[in-house]
């Protein structure tokens, strides 16, 4: 059972990086690709029927986190209070900003709004990859099962919520993030926005590469991650698969494909994170300096029959969401015009 609900757990982050990516992503683009406000507001067209959808990935990852493994829930929001609260702020900004831009028409209100959207954008999904990036590396566990960490600490070997690991692995989170709304903006919209999404295509690209080489160097240097490979060497298929999937996904983009290298983008998100929890199983929080105070799948799973009873529910849950993406994908395949007005 623990295991089940390890793999739920995992399906459900990656399902909410997958579709929210891209909309980040969009968000992140959008006063780049965007030049006007009817076009602006042609990208928000885009992602609108989608945004609010999937954030409910995010929340039944937490409602199963909190349900299976309430000790690792319990020691990550204690011990990254200060982070989530921006991570929160971040995802109320987003949703602010595309409910209130319409209410006035106003250029001066809307370009407010437009860049605050551009800001929870770019935060949200760099403090999101942040605490994966602590989540894989490891955290100060005591035997408690709790920790406490700084949130900045710049010393090339200190460990905090955003140090010399977690950075450049968020920004680099934040390039494939962009690089994905990029390509969705090229699927889902025509006209002037869609030549500047095809066109940032290759900065992107050389962008995301860049930030991968660096947080992989950093992650090579300062934490046990190479070790782990050496321990498992299984893994390397992971990293392998990871690159096949990302250089398809270059060629698909210079062959026109826009619909396939954005399913292929989806692809390449979720062999990162499938890789990245491979190399931890079965830990779920891995205690830095003293491995027996990790949080295990075993050790934090919830007691009881409540996970046995939850099954049932959250079988049908999940069908259930996965079909109402489907119709709402079916329902809006088109591309957004600018011409189409709100």
């Amino acid at each position: 059972m623990p295991i089940f609900w390890f793999c739920a757990v995992a399906c459900m982050a990656s399902a909410w990086a997958v579709l929210d990516g891209f909309d980040f992503g969009a968000g992140i683009l959008q006063r780049f690709v965007a030049k006007t406000p009817k076009e602006r507001a042609q990208v928000l067209s885009a992602i609108g029927p989608y945004w609010d959808g999937n954030e409910v990935w995010l929340i039944a990852l937490g409602g199963t986190l909190l349900m299976a493994f309430p000790q690792v829930l319990t020691a990550a929001f204690s011990g990254f209070y200060i982070p989530i609260m921006v991570f929160v702020w971040s995802l109320m900004l987003r949703g602010l900003s595309i409910e209130l831009r319409h209410h006035h028409e106003s250029p001066l209100w809307q370009d407010f709004w437009d860049t605050a959207f551009q800001l929870g954008s770019l935060m949200t999904p760099l403090l999101a990859v942040v605490a994966l990036s602590n989540v894989l590396r490891g955290v100060p566990l005591d035997d408690t099962g709790t920790f406490t960490v700084s949130l900045f600490e710049f010393g090339s070997d200190a460990v905090g919520a955003l140090d010399a690991v977690t950075i450049p692995t968020g920004l680099f989170g934040v390039a494939v993030c962009a690089l994905h709304g990029a390509r969705f903006l090229r699927w889902k919209t025509d006209g002037d926005v869609e030549r500047r999404s095809a066109s940032a295509l290759k900065s992107l690209t050389i962008l995301t590469v860049a930030l991968w080489a660096i947080s992989t160097i950093q992650w090579a240097r300062l934490t046990v991650i190479p070790e782990r490979f050496r321990e498992q060497p299984a893994l390397w298929v992971g990293v392998v698969l990871t690159v096949i999937l990302f250089v398809i996904g270059v060629v698909l983009d210079r062959r026109a494909s826009a619909r396939a290298a954005f399913v292929s983008s989806g692809v390449f998100i979720v062999s990162v994170l499938a890789t990245g929890l491979a190399c931890q199983f079965p830990r779920l929080l891995p205690a830095l300096g003293n491995d027996a105070n990790s949080l295990t799948i075993s050790s934090s799973f919830a007691p009881g029959d409540g996970p046995l009873w939850a099954v049932r529910w959250w079988l049908p849950g999940i069908a259930l969401a996965v079909g109402y993406f489907i119709y709402i994908l079916r329902t809006y395949r088109g591309k957004t015009s600018a011409t189409d007005g709100h």
